[in-house]
Parts: structure tokens; C-alpha cells; sequence
């Protein structure tokens, strides 16, 4: 819960409460929108005279939004009536008659109560989801047997059910586009053609005008097109000759034309504008050629015939078996209102609507929202269009417009709230420079955009003074899976570097360690969440899918799915040859092999499996015998219970990683078992093919608790709105929406375009529709990711994977992010490995980080020479690195470490800004080389590689000249132990070392070990540091190197004695990552925590 409701209300939210007519309430994330919405109702209810709560109605977007509302309205009455005060006693007793609920919840009530104008019956239940999808795959093939011939001739194969289901599945909405669509074919040949042009105007002149700005060198090929293209093209709409004269200007053109003499810049946009040109130029819609639009005319008709025929046989059904589907409720509800008796009803009853989330309703919703405000309402609009994310819901954001200016056409007022309660203020400061960059608005009329209005912070401080924003990518040439993979790996590594260096976290009695339970991991969809969950099992680090509705999908249940199908039918190859592979038989593919080819010709794998001789195939042949004899008289879930005896299915899944997950998923298909044998799905017959049709259509059911109460959350996206986390972690940020094209593209103004496999390219109204669904989705993209980022209270970790193809979509997300605020780390994909197993203390859920000390603890064969800094710094530490093998915690986000990244070293495989000026001085980068050398950084990285390559050249460097041998590899044994690294310059002649520093303080004696050891392998008299920000050169002579190296020696006697007691200091302590399971950990004070 926000700390708002515990502050007294901003200026803006008490304009908000107060305001006494109609009002629109523009609420930015974390802005206390629902306590507002509260204060207004309890406001209106305290008013003198005001409205009873009965005639009070407020629409929530879900239940369990209408369930705090309801709540949090109870309670602030309640404390106004404790007083005994008769005006509030009366209002307490009245608050059950005032209506809160979701806008299905209010289309049903209408619906019910005039049963006549909306057509809804008198009774009707109300279908969920994979009711009613059941319900329509049953029906659909019989409604549509009863559409003509001819019609369905029109609309082929499969083609017309996926066509027909898309528009059932807004029906109002679906009606408009056709009539739409028909009003188009209907046009004069010459009006349509203007149409069309009107759909690609500003796309022509665009094309045209980029033709205009960039030009090649005189006589070259691509150069003569574009002169040609300019000097025949006319300004739209260009006449059916002008088109054709265009068409043949471009014959022979082609995209892989234009020479080295091009900027790249040029060549590309040249490319793009005749294209587009190319394309519009053969377009029969624009040259007035309708015959050729002729065939989709005629689908499109058929296509209105069969959704009428169809849609009304549907309808009628539901009506006698008394069922109802949500989008039903919406219709009934519209059908309804548009009766003056029906409206001049509400209008007397409700007197004051309130819209919560008015950003996620659809225009149908907003029809029937609009008549029930009636025209002298008083109606309150609350919502963020940047937080409108359900268009595949077929929410719009323009409705959020038009309710907008509904409120002012009611002479009321417009109030932003834009202090986030949630977030402090560094991080708001990146959020706001983000999507100032990001959201620039609507782009032309009808766009989807929205503007970004900046957040103001009420908490001024960070927890810690690191950056609030962390953005970390993995590079590397692989398929996406393996590139998400070690992404999940990656993000496990991170999370546990949170809970080993106690990240501080804000609390409601202020900063505290971080817990899992304070951690979410957001996705876009669910597609690849399990990769993320292998991940952190393996790392240790229990989790919960919040909203997860993959239990049929999980490995220990179809486990079990298969193992009832198999006994059910053991004919059926997959489902058995499931069980033999599985924990019931342990079959190798070799093996599994080995038995299908004992098959005869027509015969099953279970006929092969019962003459089969080896050992392990009659074991599993005598369990399925066991069973199929039980199942004659045993319920599904008590043959299940049966299985278990016999195979110790159970015990074998608990000693997985994610044991504990596993056995509750288990339990939670006993109960789903259990609950069909009550629905008079008992035996293992029923259950299965009760199972095959749950897959059939999809279904998702949900998966069992969390088994810790201590865990991270994983949810998507969507599932998080609303929600808030102290940390919050974007996974595979550059994903975009995904999805294959669909069937049909409808618009209630644009119409309709269908997908038609007889037409050799897709139809102008399909290139329309397609052009406007795009732009939605890259708006609403922009929307998903504020929604995303906006969840985060004290830290926000965004990470994602490319290849090298999909650097430039990478460039153009990280284009948004500000220089300041944000610590970047882009990694190579096969420096990435699992995260070591994490021990959780069981009372606690804090790390269990043992660390051994005497004989029983073993050092590597090999350490890099920063190892000695590490163990100087403290033993203990370098022992949770090197001893317990957590490296990458420590390496990954140690500050020291990831500033002094160097792979050959074992450091860091960060590409950092370090990275690249030691690989800029070593290949002699020229600045304008860099950019094509570390594509991967952002122009103020550049900037500062820049500034740091050429301090090389400083002459405060000057007193250790050249000629150096670069990046020299060394091995050293010392003590037993051998260490390795490089040196970045050696002058043989001189015998200098030189090492390069982009360190941001400057601490010779730090580095002297690792100085020490190389100047010992070299041979070396003298060893300089560079400190290339400070522009400050640093010289170990021969005496200062043979102190460094008995101080080296010294170190490496304690290190193989075992020796591990911590060194406690503020100074050692602020920084360490493992200070959150030390106990010796010196306080840090809480201004530099």
C-alpha cells in the first residue's frame, strides 16, 4: 500500500476530492488514485444535500479493485460515524445499496433488471473464458451449416471459423467494421479511389519528400532512379497514368543498388522512400482498377452474411440455455440503454458515476458508461492514457479522450496528479528523462500515443546511493532460447547479489535489507517464463508465478496427465512412450528406440511393450497392468494416489531443484481430480478426455501457491498493474509483442480486411487496417513499458538479449535511456554461467554462506592476480569468491570489479567503459573509430571512452614513453599457488610496467600487489599507474615492488594456511557484496548506506 493514504492530500488531490461538479482525473503511477477516488465518494456522501449511497455508482476495472475500493469507502465512513454523528450513521447503514463492481458486473445488472430492451431473458449464467470457448468450438461448426452455400465457398477451409470466432468476439464493434467495409465497395469507382488515396496521402508525400533531401553522386544507378522517380511522380492523389509512368520509371529497380560514394544514411532512406513508391505505384486500389478488388468485395459480403446467420444462431442458444458470454453482457447492456425509458431510468437512480481505470475501456464500455452519466450527470474520470495496456481487450485509449472531453462538455474540471508516493526521486528523475525521450505524443489524427506528463517524487531519497536504474544485456550469436536462457541465468546471479550485500530497501519504519518477497520479475508474455524459473531454481532461489496458469503444462503434472491418458488408453503412443521415459520407467531414447522398432506393422508401442524382454519395459508394463485393473474401480485421483505407491513419482520430483514447487503442483491436480469427480468426471476415461479437450482449447489453469512464504515474485506485465515492489527487474525488455498476422483485421471506421489465400498479395484494406493495428501496438508498447517500470519503488533492473543482427533495435532502446542515473553492463553470452546453488536459511530465508576454514577448505588450482587485492582487502570476502565459487556475485557487481572489468583476468565480462579504453589503447582507436568498435555504448560512453583514450596521450604520462608491448599474458607460482593475468603495456628496455586505470579514486597501494607480482615474472625495476580520469601517473620503484611482493608472500602464507578472519571496516564493509551475510559487518551509517 502506498504511503499516501497515511500523508496529508497534495493540492491536486484535494481539487480532485472537492471538486463539486463533473471531473477528470488524470493520475499518474503511484499517484494515490484509489484513496482519491474513496475521499470523493465519502466527500459526495458528506455533502448537504448530496446523493444517497444507493445512487452512487463506481466501475472498477476488476474485482479485486472494486473489493479495496468498497473497503477502504466502509472504513472511512465507519471512523466519521464513530462520533455518533446521525447523518453518517444513516450513510453507514444505507453503504450496502451503493453500487461498486467492474463494468461486467453493472452490464449484467442491467441486463437482468430489463430483461425486454436488452434481449438478455429473464435468467442467465454467466460463462468464463474457457466455458465459453468450449461452449462456442461445440456450436460454431453447426451455425455455420446453417449459411449458404455459396457464401461459405467465399470464405475457405479453416479459414472461415478463425475469421468468424475473431468477430464473435466483439460482436458491436465487428458489425461496424462490416457496414463499414460494405459502405466502401459500395462507393463510385472514382470516390473509392480518392478513399484510398486519402488512406496513403501523407505516406506518399513523405516518400517524395525523403527522395528530396539526399541525392548521390551524378550518373549512378540509384541516383538516376531517384531523379527519375522525383521528375515523374506526381503530388497525391497522381493519376492513374502518373502511376503507371512511375511503375515503368522504376523497371529493373532494385535494393541492392548504390555504390561505396553513398552515406550510408543516404543510401537508406533513398532505398525506404522508392519502396514505398515502388508499392504504391502498383496498388490497383489507386489506380481506380476495381475489378481487381472484386474477390474481396465478394468474401466480404459473404463474410457479413455468415456473421449475421451465424452471430443470431448463436444468440439464440445462449438465450434458450440461459448462458451468456462477457462481450453478451456488453451488448444486452448497450442494446438496453439505447431505450429512453431504460435511460431516463438510471438517470433518476444514479445521479453520480465514477469511472476507475477509465484508461482500459472499450468504446462499446464507454457507450454504455455515457448513458448512464446521462446528460446531466455528475460523472468523475479517473486514469493514466500512459497506462493503458488491455487493447487486446479492445480497450482504446481514445476513449480515454472522449471522456475527457465528455467532462468538460459537463462544464466540468480537469485535475493531473502527478506525485508518485511510490518511487523516490533519482529514480524518477531517469523514468521522467526516459519517457520524455519515449513518449513524444500522438503522431497524426487518430493516433494512439500518448504524451508523457513528468512524475514529481514526495520521497526526495534512495535507499542507497547507487544507481537507481540498472541496465544489463547479453550479447551473442544464438538461437533466442539459449540467448533468454543465460539472460535467466544472469538475472538468478543478480538476484542473489541483492541478498548477499543486504541491498537496502525503503520501509515503512525506513531503509531495511532487501527479501525475495521485495523482488518481481515483470515479462511481456509467459512464452518464455520458464527458462527465467529453471534459472532460479537451479540458483536456489524459490519463487511464485503470480497469476501463473501453467499447471497442465508443468513437468511433474504431465508427468501425471500422461500417466492417466496411458492407462486410459495405453495404445496411445505418445501419452505411453511419455510414461516410459518419464519416472515410471527411466527409458533412455536409445531404449525407447530399441522397443518402437520391435513393432509390427499397424501394431502400438504397448503391443511391443508387453513382448518385450528387457527388464526395465516389463517393469513399467506390470505398473500399467496394476493400474489398469485399479481403474475399474477407483476414482482418477485415487489412481493416482495408487501410481504414487507403486512408482514414488512424488519422492523423485522432491529431489529436483524446485522440489518443494513440484510437490504442491502435485497436490493441486489431486484437487483438480477430486473437483471433476464431483462435476461427474470420475473414472480415468472421463478425466482424460476431459484432459485432451482442456488442451484442445487451450485452457490454463492455475498453478498451486508458492510453498515459501519468503519468494520472488514472477508475474507479466499486465499482471502487475496496480502493484508496486521495492525491487523490480524487466526481463527481456526488448521483446516485442510477438504473434503470428491474424485471419481478419476489423475497425468500427476503417472496416474490414480479410486474409485471403486466393489473392496473390494482401488487399489494400488489409494494407490499411495493418498499418493502424502497427501503430497501435508500438503506442501501446511504449504504454506496457511505463506500466513496467513505473511498478519499481526503489530499484529498477531492465535486462535483455541480442544478437548482433539486433544491435541497432538494442541502440534504439538504450537512445532513451539518460547518461546519468543508470549503470550499464552488456556481458558476452558465453562468459554467462548458472549461478551457484544458494543456501537459504530455513527460519530466516537470509543466504547461508558457510565459509570453511583449516584443511577442510580447498583454493583454486589458479587465481588471477586481483585475487591478492581481494584477499588484502578481506579474507572473507576473497573466500566467498574463490573458495565457495561465488565469482560472478562478487565480480558482476562489486564496484571495484565491474570498474576494473578485464575477462583475461577473471574479472568482470562486462563490456564496460573500462573494457573498452584499454581495447581503444591497445588497437589505437582513432574517436572516430569508437563508435564502430563499441557499438553496444551510448553516445556519452563514447564521449568518455573518448576523453580516457586520450589521457593516455597526456603529458603528465610522459615520463614513461613507449615502445610497449601490449596486453602481455604472465603465470606466476607462488606459495603452492599460481596466479595468471595481463599486463596492459611492458617496456622490456626500460623495465617498466605500465598498468591503465579508469578507477574513479585513486589508491596505488591497492594495485601494488598486483604490480608486485608482475614486476616479479617480468623482471621488471619500476611500475607505473596511470589514473587516466585524474590524469595522474603513479611510480613504484624496485624498493616500493619488493615491499609489495613480502606483502604478497605474506598474504599467500595466511592464504594457503586457510586463514579467512574478515576485516571488518565502514570503509571495506560499504561496498561488499557479501555484507549482507556477514556477522562481523561493520555498521554503515545510514547517509552512506
Amino acid at each position: 500500500m502506498s504511503v499516501a493514504t497515511s500523508l496529508q492530500p497534495t493540492p491536486a488531490q484535494t481539487r480532485a476530492i472537492a471538486a463539486p461538479a463533473s471531473v477528470f482525473i488524470s493520475a499518474g503511477a503511484g499517484s494515490g488514485k484509489t484513496r482519491v477516488l474513496a475521499e470523493r465518494i465519502v466527500r459526495l456522501l458528506g455533502t448537504d444535500p448530496g446523493p444517497l449511497p444507493r445512487q452512487i455508482v463506481a466501475v472498477t476495472f476488476t474485482e479485486a479493485a472494486a473489493q479495496e475500493l468498497r473497503v477502504r469507502v466502509t472504513r472511512y465512513v465507519e471512523e466519521r460515524a464513530e462520533s455518533g454523528d446521525p447523518h453518517w450513521l444513516g450513510v453507514l447503514s444505507a453503504l450496502p445499496l451503493m453500487t461498486i463492481g467492474t463494468i461486467h458486473s453493472l452490464c449484467g445488472r442491467i441486463a437482468r433488471e430489463h430483461p425486454v430492451e436488452s434481449g438478455a431473458g429473464l435468467s442467465f449464467l454467466i460463462q468464463d473464458e474457457t466455458e465459453a470457448g468450449a461452449w462456442l468450438e461445440e456450436r460454431l461448426p453447426l451455425a455455420l451449416s446453417a449459411c449458404e452455400a455459396g457464401d461459405l465457398l467465399a470464405l475457405p477451409g479453416r479459414l472461415r471459423a478463425e475469421v468468424t470466432r475473431a468477430l464473435l468476439a466483439d460482436p458491436l464493434a465487428a458489425r461496424a467494421a462490416l457496414d463499414a467495409a460494405l459502405r466502401q465497395t459500395e462507393l463510385p469507382d472514382e470516390e473509392r479511389r480518392l478513399l484510398a488515396w486519402r488512406q496513403v496521402e501523407a505516406e506518399w508525400d513523405a516518400a517524395l519528400a525523403q527522395l528530396g533531401l539526399f541525392a548521390g553522386p551524378a550518373g549512378e544507378k540509384l541516383e538516376a532512379y531517384r531523379l527519375s522517380a522525383l521528375g515523374c511522380a506526381e503530388p497525391a492523389p497522381c493519376s492513374a497514368a502518373g502511376l503507371r509512368a512511375l511503375e515503368t520509371a522504376l523497371g529493373g529497380y532494385n535494393g541492392r543498388l548504390g555504390g561505396k560514394q553513398w552515406s550510408v544514411e543516404a543510401k537508406a532512406a533513398v532505398h525506404e522512400a522508392l519502396k514505398t513508391l515502388e508499392n504504391l505505384c502498383q496498388r490497383p486500389d489507386l489506380r481506380g482498377e476495381t475489378a481487381a478488388l472484386a474477390v474481396h468485395d465478394r468474401a466480404l459480403a459473404s463474410l457479413s452474411r455468415v456473421f449475421d446467420t451465424v452471430n443470431a444462431q448463436l444468440q439464440a442458444w445462449r438465450t434458450q440455455e440461459e448462458v451468456a458470454t462477457f462481450a453478451d453482457l456488453e451488448v444486452y447492456a448497450d442494446r438496453a440503454l439505447q431505450s429512453a425509458e431504460v435511460q431516463a431510468y438510471y438517470a433518476q437512480r444514479f445521479t453520480h458515476l465514477l469511472i476507475d481505470e477509465a484508461q482500459d475501456t472499450n468504446p462499446v464500455q464507454w457507450r454504455i458508461l455515457k448513458a448512464l452519466a446521462g446528460p446531466g450527470g455528475n460523472l468523475t474520470v479517473v486514469g493514466d492514457e500512459k497506462q493503458s495496456i488491455y487493447a487486446f481487450r479492445r480497450a482504446d485509449v481514445r476513449v480515454f479522450h472522449q471522456a475527457r472531453a465528455q467532462v468538460q462538455h459537463l462544464g466540468g474540471e480537469q485535475v493531473t496528479m502527478h506525485t508518485s508516493f511510490r518511487t523516490h526521486a533519482p529514480l524518477v528523475e531517469v523514468m521522467n528523462a526516459y519517457f520524455s525521450s519515449l513518449m513524444t505524443g500522438p503522431t497524426a489524427a487518430g493516433s494512439t500515443r500518448a504524451t508523457f506528463e513528468s512524475l514529481n517524487a514526495h520521497r526526495q531519497e534512495s535507499p542507497v546511493g547507487d544507481p537507481a536504474v540498472e541496465w544489463h544485456a547479453v550479447l551473442g550469436e544464438a538461437d533466442v532460447g539459449t540467448l533468454r536462457s543465460a539472460e535467466g541465468h544472469y538475472l538468478a546471479a543478480r538476484i542473489q547479489g541483492l541478498l548477499l550485500s543486504a541491498r537496502l530497501v525503503h520501509g515503512p519504519q525506513g531503509s531495511r535489507p532487501v527479501r525475495l518477497s521485495d523482488i518481481a520479475v515483470l515479462f511481456r508474455a509467459r512464452g518464455d517464463m520458464k527458462r527465467y524459473e529453471d534459472a532460479l531454481s537451479r540458483a536456489g532461489l524459490p519463487f511464485v508465478v503470480h497469476g501463473g496458469r501453467g499447471l497442465l503444462t508443468r513437468p511433474e503434472v504431465l508427468d501425471a496427465v500422461h500417466l492417466l491418458q496411458a492407462v486410459a488408453d495405453p495404445t496411445a503412443d505418445v501419452s505411453l512412450a511419455a510414461v516410459l521415459r518419464g519416472p515410471v520407467a527411466h527409458l533412455t531414447d536409445a531404449s525407447l528406440l530399441k522397443l518402437a522398432r520391435l513393432r509390427q506393422k499397424g501394431e502400438s508401442l504397448w503391443a511391443a511393450a508387453q513382448r518385450s524382454t528387457e527388464e526395465e519395459v516389463q517393469r513399467a508394463v506390470t505398473v500399467m497392468l496394476n493400474l489398469r485393473d485399479k481403474a475399474a474401480t477407483l476414482p482418477a485421483s485415487q489412481l493416482l494416489t495408487e501410481a504414487e505407491r507403486l512408482t514414488h513419482l512424488s519422492a523423485m520430483h522432491a529431489l529436483q531443484p524446485d522440489g518443494p514447487r513440484r510437490l504442491e503442483n502435485l497436490r493441486r491436480f489431486g484437487g483438480l481430480l477430486r473437483q471433476w469427480a464431483g462435476e461427474g468426471k470420475p473414472g480415468v476415461t472421463a478425466v482424460a478426455q476431459h484432459l485432451r479437450r482442456l488442451e484442445r482449447l487451450g485452457h490454463e489453469e492455475p498453478e498451486a501457491p508458492a510453498p515459501h512464504a519468503d519468494a520472488v515474485q514472477l508475474m507479466t506485465i499486465h499482471g502487475s498493474k496496480g502493484l508496486e515492489f521495492p525491487v523490480v527487474i524487466v526481463a527481456d525488455v526488448l521483446r516485442g509483442a510477438g504473434g503470428s498476422a491474424p485471419a481478419v483485421r476489423f475497425d468500427a471506421e476503417h472496416g474490414v480486411a480479410i486474409r485471403l489465400p486466393q489473392l496473390d498479395s494482401p488487399s489494400a484494406a488489409w494494407d490499411h487496417l495493418a498499418k493502424l493495428e502497427h501503430e497501435r501496438e508500438d503506442a501501446e508498447a511504449e504504454r506496457v513499458a511505463y506500466v513496467a517500470f513505473t511498478r519499481a519503488a526503489d530499484l529498477l533492473i531492465l535486462s535483455g538479449s541480442a544478437k548482433d543482427a539486433e544491435l541497432k533495435r538494442l541502440t534504439k532502446f538504450e537512445s532513451h535511456l539518460p547518461a546519468d542515473g543508470v549503470m550499464r553492463v552488456q556481458v558476452d553470452l558465453h562468459s554467462v554461467t548458472p549461478a551457484p546453488r544458494l543456501r537459504l536459511d530455513t527460519q530466516t530465508g537470509r543466504p547461508d554462506l558457510t565459509v570453511l576454514q583449516g584443511p577442510g577448505a580447498a583454493l583454486p588450482e589458479t587465481l588471477p592476480v586481483t585475487a591478492l587485492a581481494a584477499y588484502r582487502t578481506c579474507p572473507r570476502q576473497f573466500a566467498h569468491r574463490y573458495v565457495n565459487g561465488f565469482v560472478p556475485l562478487a565480480d558482476l557487481w562489486a564496484a571495484q570489479a565491474v570498474s576494473e572489468a578485464s575477462n583475461p583476468e577473471r574479472r568482470s565480462a562486462g563490456r564496460t567503459i573500462g573494457d573498452a579504453v584499454h581495447k581503444a589503447i591497445e588497437q589505437e582507436l582513432a574517436v572516430g573509430e569508437l563508435a564502430a568498435a563499441f557499438p553496444h555504448l551510448s553516445p556519452a560512453d563514447l564521449k568518455d571512452v573518448a576523453r580516457l583514450t586520450a589521457a593516455a596521450q597526456s603529458s603528465a604520462f610522459a615520463e614513461v614513453p613507449g615502445p610497449f608491448v601490449r596486453e602481455r599474458p604472465i603465470q606466476l607460482q607462488l606459495g603452492g599457488v599460481m596466479f595468471e593475468g595481463v599486463v596492459d603495456a611492458w617496456n622490456e628496455a626500460q623495465g617498466l610496467i605500465l598498468d591503465y586505470k579508469t578507477d574513479k579514486a585513486v589508491d596505488p597501494e591497492h594495485h601494488l600487489p598486483q604490480l608486485s607480482v608482475y614486476a616479479q615474472r617480468l623482471g621488471a625495476r619500476s611500475a607505473a599507474l596511470a589514473y587516466l580520469r585524474q590524469e595522474e601517473l603513479h611510480v613504484f620503484g624496485a624498493e616500493d615492488l619488493a615491499r609489495g611482493l613480502e606483502d604478497v608472500e605474506a598474504d599467500i602464507e595466511r592464504m594457503t594456511a586457510r586463514d579467512f578472519t574478515p576485516n571488518p571496516s565502514v570503509s571495506r564493509c560499504r561496498y561488499c557484496p557479501y555484507r549482507g551475510v556477514c556477522d562481523v559487518a561493520a555498521p554503515i551509517p545510514q547517509e552512506n548506506a
